[in-house]
């Protein structure tokens, strides 16, 4: 009754030092991926504005939240023509996996060289009236606000700020060029198709119709049948395909025949300006920032970690740049760092102990054998010792 009682705390206390093992394997795994995975970089997006009549003045007014990125918005203000040619486009162009635009729209860019370029899904406001204010809506609600949390998935912060560009897009800032944009009226259906043509595209040549010859028919096989023979086709080898679309003077070869297009300019006159609110470094090393923004208060008093705001303007395209590093999350990163490498350290010497020592190298069987094949070998020594005293010796 002993031996059997014997066996099972041994089992248990196998099982209790595996559970062990394997849980200080997972807890420094964790920790070690917490501590070498890198921080997510912040997220770029576009702003642009387009008006049917050049001559408009146009003011574009980003404001972000660093704590309330989903709130944040973009305000156009369009003067300098009457109503009835002030209608504009408002172009946001969001960062990968961002959240699901109300206004969908496909923007193909035709740059001058002829590439192939595919279309990049946006989100489209227009409107008539001078002003109006509408959401970037690249951003989902994400969890509160922590300083330990700072350039991490699924919080907000100023670690991972996104500044919106304005009156640029990837393309604009490529080619550095003014486009001609076209909006596809010819369907109401969403998303809204558009063409931004850049100076110097130009349509792919006609394409030459290739026709197969019609096989002649041989005078036996011609007398044999007495049903009439085709009319050739009007189609020659020569003849070409019409070109691919006149509705885009001088580009853009993929839009039908019947396509018509709306045409917008990038204004002559603009005014940028972005605001980013709430403010607030501590905790935080600013590492760059550009252009030198125009810092106020916000909340508090200035100079003693109060939340400020900072503002940048221009008289043309926008792009600020804010990057700081988390102060807070530099310590926790060590510190995960150091418990990771004595939970790793103590789970593989654990396993090893486990291995060699709790686990038996061979199996209870095989102990068993050995012991009967020992046994064997000892019997057929006595037998043969026996054997060799009964001969006895010659005379």
């Amino acid at each position: 009754m002993k031996k059997p009682q014997i066996i099972f705390k041994n089992h248990g206390l196998k099982i209790v030092y595996g559970i062990a093992v394997a849980a200080c394997l997972a807890v420094g795994w964790i920790l070690q991926h917490k501590a070498f995975t890198p921080a997510s970089p912040a997220a770029q997006a576009f702003a642009i504005a387009f008006v049917q009549d050049q001559k408009a003045v146009v003011s574009l007014t980003a404001g972000v939240n660093p704590n309330y990125p989903w709130s944040d918005s973009l305000k156009i203000h369009v003067m300098g023509v009457p109503i009835q040619k002030s209608r504009w486009l408002l172009i946001v162009e969001c960062p990968s996996r961002s959240a699901n635009s109300r206004h969908p729209g496909l923007l193909l860019s035709e740059p001058a060289a002829q590439t192939t370029v595919s279309a990049t899904p946006v989100t489209v406001y227009s409107g008539t009236t001078p002003s109006r204010n509408v959401k970037l809506g690249c951003f989902i609600r994400t969890r509160s606000n922590s300083i330990n949390n700072s350039n991490t998935p699924g919080y907000a912060s100023i670690g991972g700020v996104t500044l919106p560009s304005l009156e640029t897009d990837q393309a604009m800032q490529t080619l550095s060029s003014a486009p001609t944009l076209y909006e596809d009226q010819s369907t109401s259906a969403s998303p809204i198709h558009l063409v931004q043509v850049f100076p110097g595209a130009v349509c792919p040549k006609p394409v030459l119709a290739t026709a197969r010859p019609t096989p002649t028919p041989s005078t036996t096989s011609s007398a044999a049948n007495a049903s009439p023979s085709t009319p050739p086709s009007s189609t020659s080898a020569g003849s070409t395909t019409p070109a691919p679309s006149a509705g885009i003077p001088g580009c853009f070869g993929q839009a039908p025949q019947a396509t018509e297009f709306a045409k917008y300019y990038v204004p002559a006159s603009l005014q940028t300006k972005e605001v980013l609110t709430d403010v607030n470094l501590r905790g935080y090393q600013v590492e760059s920032i550009f252009p030198a923004p125009q810092i106020t208060n916000y909340k508090g008093s200035l100079g003693q970690g109060a939340d400020e705001k900072y503002s940048w303007s221009s008289i043309s395209s926008l792009s600020p740049s804010l990057i700081v590093s988390n102060l807070s999350g530099e310590q926790t990163i060590s510190r995960y760092t150091f418990l990771a490498g004595i939970l790793l350290g103590i789970a593989g010497g654990a396993a090893a102990s486990f291995l060699k020592e709790i686990w038996p190298v061979s199996s209870p069987g095989m102990h068993t054998k050995k012991k009967g094949a020992t046994a064997s070998g000892e019997a057929t020594a006595r037998e043969s010792a026996v054997g060799h005293d009964d001969v006895s010796p010659t005379g």
